[in-house]
């Protein structure tokens, strides 16, 4: 006897700004002070930013070379990496 999948259920409880023209590959919150890092790809488009969550204001923003496609971001200690596919780099950052 096959069992039913389980159901999930979810309630929206906020709504925050958010760049529609970054193809998001990586995304970390810093909940201790609601900042946003997160890696956006395409090749000649790629870029790493961090911002604030509640006014989507940038607060940094690192371009990435024209050759990269940004994809996955990590965090590993004190450091970030972006990390790449196609080019099989990881960017400590």
């Amino acid at each position: 006897m096959v069992s039913a999948v389980p159901q999930a259920t979810y309630m929206v409880v906020d709504k925050y700004p958010h760049d529609t023209g970054c193809f998001t590959e990586g995304l970390f919150l810093n909940g201790s002070d609601n900042h946003v890092f997160e890696s956006c790809g395409l090749y000649g488009r790629s870029f790493l930013k961090r911002y604030d969550l509640k006014t989507g204001t940038i607060l940094q923003r690192a371009s990435i070379t024209p050759d990269i496609f940004s994809e996955g971001l990590s965090i590993l200690g004190d450091s970030m990496y972006m990390l790449t596919y196609h080019q099989q780099k990881n960017i400590g950052i």
